[in-house]
């Protein structure tokens, strides 16, 4: 069992260029089904502010950002500098607004 968070981080950022893909397969496809019961219960709506812990490469957030609208924001947080690249390298709705930044949740 790995209990360094560094060794965590690092096996995050080695993976993250194929990420998506074990997701969907490791799931068998259920996981974008998780993530859209996820926004429906965070009652995200227009105007809404909201925080994707560990949001890993964004999907979730700019789902989350879909449904807050131009007035609103999320804000994603994880400690891969590998998935916040690609997350920032998504298509974003030119009205979106949406803010990544690096962190521990650990440490929140």
């Amino acid at each position: 069992m790995i209990d360094d968070s560094t060794e965590v981080q690092a096996i995050f950022n080695k993976i993250a260029p194929v990420y998506d893909q074990l997701n969907d397969l490791l799931s068998l496809g259920i996981h974008k089904t998780w993530k859209q019961m996820a926004v429906m219960w965070s009652e995200a709506s227009y105007g809404s502010t909201c925080l994707d812990l560990c949001c890993g490469s964004g999907d979730l957030a700019w789902m989350l950002a879909k449904c807050v609208g131009s007035t609103g924001q999320v804000f994603g947080v994880d400690f891969s500098v590998e998935q916040l690249a690609i997350a920032r390298n998504r298509q974003p709705p030119y009205w979106a607004r949406l803010v990544l930044f690096i962190g521990l949740r650990l440490m929140l």
